[in-house]
């Protein structure tokens, strides 16, 4: 990595010694300013080439003004000092075009830098193409994967589900059931409990299809909370992980749960839920089928209106009135669930999750005949039983 440049040695040499041809600096928007200066600093005259994308994950580090995007980390790269998102995204962009960017140093010098716009994706298929090319691209990308591949059918708790290119599950938000609420595990990470259990009965049953499969959160707790339940499922090809710890990754699906924050509307806009950075790198990642599943905040508040929107927009943009595909053909895309209350599937896996609260002394029920018990406390562990031999739905 570029923090081992200044002390990591090849054989008897330290790499900052060697005299380079050619110094490539991959995932750039990353990389934090001190660390890229140096290399430049170190390498003056010599071949550099700095590849990543603006619109991914800035650096992760100290923030100087806590009121400047996310609370804690560091928002300045090579892109945002010389405004390279903006100035891109601007351009009509073609692929492997060449521009040049003009930019005044502190010296009040005008100097000019070649820019390869690299606007041709080869990981996803079309339609998740064109949902992070609308959102974050301007529109601007193109894909050699140019047809999607079909729906296929999987199954939870004996309830038929079937997977397309994109697929929406809209989960309710409520503070009045445990399993639907949304806590505040240790660290202040936001956590909730349906959409983990969800998230991992998806994943168990995307696996016997033979795919490989990404479970991709926000927020470190809810992140292991599905990590603990995919181990208890034995899932051999499934990765769970934080979307800082995805970014330059890729699966044939992911399941990105969009679980939301415990926070004021004051500070909304601070968190990882209200990033487009998160948003992007997350969705991106999907190869062949990508998995949403967003909070139906609306039966809650009126609190995550405008950040909910933005994928959700799209997703109605597909859609008529009555949650069918505005242009039905062979390339079917996207498909919409919504689970709420009266939802069969709700009710299954609810009925398969019992929630307690965790006290200074607790006596476990290791007779419960739920799934998954929970024990829970505000800003504290979570504590999880899984009954690997009873599963209500699926022993009927």
């Amino acid at each position: 990595t570029i923090h081992r440049y200044i002390y990591d040695e090849i054989g008897s040499k330290r790499i900052r010694e060697e005299d380079w041809d050619l110094i490539i600096i991959d995932e750039a928007s990353m990389v934090e300013l001190p660390f890229l200066i140096y290399v430049l600093m170190r390498n003056k005259g010599k071949r550099i080439l700095i590849a990543g994308d603006p619109n991914q994950l800035t650096p992760v580090g100290e923030t100087p003004d806590e009121t400047q995007d996310i609370k804690g980390y560091s928002t300045e790269n090579i892109y945002t000092i010389l405004d390279l998102g903006n100035k891109l995204l601007t351009s009509q962009s073609k692929p492997s075009q060449k521009i040049q960017i003009k930019h005044i140093n502190p010296n009040n010098q005008n100097q000019k830098f070649n820019v390869i716009i690299l606007t041709y994706q080869y990981r996803s298929v079309r339609a998740i193409g064109d949902l992070y090319s609308s959102l974050f691209y301007n529109d601007i990308l193109d894909h050699d994967r140019k047809s999607n591949l079909k729906p296929f059918d999987i199954s939870i708790y004996n309830y038929s589900l079937k997977i397309y290119p994109i697929t929406v599950f809209k989960f309710p938000v409520e503070r009045k059931n445990p399993a639907l609420r949304i806590y505040k595990g240790p660290r202040g990470s936001s956590y909730h409990i349906f959409s983990a259990v969800l998230a991992v009965e998806l994943a168990k049953s995307i696996e016997t299809k033979n795919k490989s499969v990404g479970i991709i959160s926000p927020y470190r707790t809810q992140v292991d909370i599905m990590h603990n339940l995919s181990k208890a499922h034995n899932l051999k090809s499934t990765t769970v992980s934080t979307v800082h710890g995805f970014q330059g990754d890729e699966r044939d699906v992911i399941i990105f749960v969009l679980n939301p924050p415990t926070t004021s509307k004051k500070r909304l806009k601070n968190t990882h839920f209200s990033n487009f950075r998160v948003r992007n790198v997350a969705i991106s990642r999907a190869r062949d089928y990508l998995v949403m599943l967003m909070p139906d905040l609306y039966l809650e508040d009126q609190l995550y209106e405008e950040i909910d929107s933005l994928v959700w927009r799209w997703v109605l943009s597909h859609l008529d009135s009555g949650g069918n595909l505005l242009k039905k053909d062979e390339d079917e895309d996207v498909e919409v669930y919504y689970l709420d209350l009266d939802n069969e599937i709700l009710n299954r896996i609810l009925n398969n999750i019992e929630i307690y609260k965790h006290l200074d002394v607790n006596l476990y029920p290791f007779t419960s005949s739920a799934k998954y018990t929970f024990f829970v406390k505000n800003k504290g562990a979570v504590d999880i039983y899984f009954n690997s031999q009873l599963t209500k739905e699926e022993t009927r």
